[in-house]
């Protein structure tokens, strides 16, 4: 199994966004020094406590000057308000400057994001799935002729093209049991958003394996989650209560954003589950249900047995660790990814190298 690390780039009200910026790359300096495979942050706008990671690809291509091994995942690209011949070319740039080391998810974004690009909220979908099939026609190195919807593309040819050839890995994010089965029609990896609880994937993801094998495709199911390291209950609740709760709070600050919708337009949209997220925070959640729902927690023996059961019952290929969440300072971000690295994945080098 791989480790990797994400950060959302939550930016508190107290912080300076130079400030966030320079200890990100700061902690993939340190991941790729540690031995993670991956470094990951989000495409997202508008709402800085949520995240401040306004163009991904910068940041990749800034940090690979720094780093030597690691590889680069924006979770994810958000198609809707992008030119998609455009984006084609700068992502093939950005795969360049870091060596082909460029992975991307590619989605419709959060609705909170529709008013401040001026979007429709029930063209999002078509405006994914048409900037999804341009992406694919440009990256495979002949000129591009098409009539959409939203794009009329004529006689364009992007350049640069990749450095991984047909393009950088793709990924979508597991919002829907459509979305995940045609990803592994389509051999795109998977991402679990560390905000819903594992077993709400259980059944989208045997599905997903499952055409994975039948059209030839490795799976790739990335879990992303907090981890609380510690020896009692009253430890965990000292060392991570405030930050877990910050983290909760900050990703639901956007969805003031869907104050302009209607829980049966974000249905009707296909973003559903915004609605019952909304519903949701607008009631006290107590510490111990959020722990529940987004963290591994418990010693590290504990969470070893954590990470192995969400290997074997779901079929995780790749842990992510989600870091600098909640206000959380920059030397604990530091401290836990060493952590991680000395106590818990020895266990998973020891698995993979007894198979």
């Amino acid at each position: 199994m791989d480790f990797g690390i994400y950060s959302e780039m939550q930016c508190p009200p107290s912080k300076q966004a130079v400030a966030v910026y320079q200890e990100t790359l700061e902690q993939f300096d340190a991941a790729d020094a540690l031995g993670y495979e991956t470094a990951s942050t989000i495409d997202h706008h508008f709402f800085p406590q949520f995240g401040i990671s306004a163009n991904p690809l910068a940041l990749f291509a800034a940090s690979a000057q720094r780093t030597r091994r690691i590889r680069y995942r924006v979770e994810l690209l958000n198609l809707t308000p992008k030119n998609p011949m455009e984006l084609a070319g700068q992502v093939a740039a950005t795969d360049i400057l870091t060596g082909g080391r460029l992975e991307c998810g590619v989605g419709r974004g959060h609705p909170w994001a529709c008013p401040g690009f001026g979007l429709r909220l029930e063209e999002t979908r078509a405006r994914f799935e048409e900037s999804l099939e341009l992406l694919l026609r440009a990256w495979d190195g002949s000129p591009v002729n098409r009539e959409g919807r939203f794009w009329n593309v004529r006689d364009a040819m992007v350049v640069p093209q990749p450095l991984q050839r047909p393009h950088p890995p793709l990924f979508v994010v597991a919002s829907s049991p459509n979305n995940i089965e045609e990803a592994g029609k389509r051999g795109f990896g998977v991402l679990l958003n560390p905000v819903f609880p594992l077993e709400m994937f259980a059944e989208p993801l045997a599905v997903y394996r499952a055409r994975c094998r039948e059209n030839g495709h490795a799976p790739r199911i990335v879990c992303h989650r907090v981890l609380c390291i510690g020896d009692s209950a009253a430890e965990i609740r000292d060392r991570y209560e405030e930050t877990v709760m910050a983290f909760a709070q900050f990703n639901a600050s956007a969805l003031r954003g869907l104050g302009a919708y209607s829980d049966d337009e974000l249905d009707a949209a296909g973003y559903g589950i915004y609605a019952r997220l909304r519903a949701l925070v607008a009631h006290a959640t107590p510490f111990e249900t959020v722990l529940k729902a987004m963290c591994f927690v418990g010693s590290t023996d504990e969470i070893v047995e954590e990470v192995g059961r969400a290997e074997e019952r779901y079929g995780i290929t790749e842990m992510g660790i989600v870091v600098a969440y909640g206000g959380s300072p920059h030397s604990h971000t530091l401290e836990l990814m060493e952590r991680v690295q000395a106590s818990i994945r020895p266990a998973f080098r020891k698995s993979i190298q007894s198979v």
